[in-house]
């Protein structure tokens, strides 16, 4: 959170906080601990390295890099994000949420370990068949 509130004004990295931001929401939302379940909330923790592991890498690398990462995940982020906004006790969209958190961290932190294989394209079709 400070290096969040450190350049949430700056021009360059304030899309990278509204995104965390948006993030943070979603993983701290109202009673996360029992909709998570046990054996997510046994490894929540992932969650938070990868942000730090992101943060780290904004640190190295070009911001470039992260901005293509983030209009990957982006589009399908923001139409997930307005779906569990309208409807957040819809357990279906959870499961939505975690597979995003998983593709999160497949493009922001690969040194963590995620749960499952996940793609774009598999998200994309899970949120098409909730149509």
């Amino acid at each position: 959170t400070d290096w969040m509130e450190r350049y949430r004004s700056d021009r360059h990295r304030d899309a990278v906080v509204t995104d965390l931001d948006e993030q943070l929401s979603w993983l701290w939302r109202a009673e996360f601990a029992w909709k998570s379940g046990f054996r997510r909330m046994r490894r929540y923790q992932r969650y938070f390295f990868g942000i730090e592991e992101r943060i780290s890498r904004l640190e190295s690398q070009p911001l470039i890099r992260d901005e293509e990462k983030r209009n990957r995940i982006h589009p399908l982020w923001q139409e997930w994000m307005g779906r569990w906004m309208a409807h957040p006790e819809a357990v279906r969209l959870w499961e939505i949420g975690w597979m995003l958190e998983e593709l999160r961290l497949a493009q922001f932190a690969p040194g963590q370990p995620r749960e499952m294989r996940v793609s774009a394209k598999r998200i994309a079709n899970e949120l098409d068949a909730l149509k």
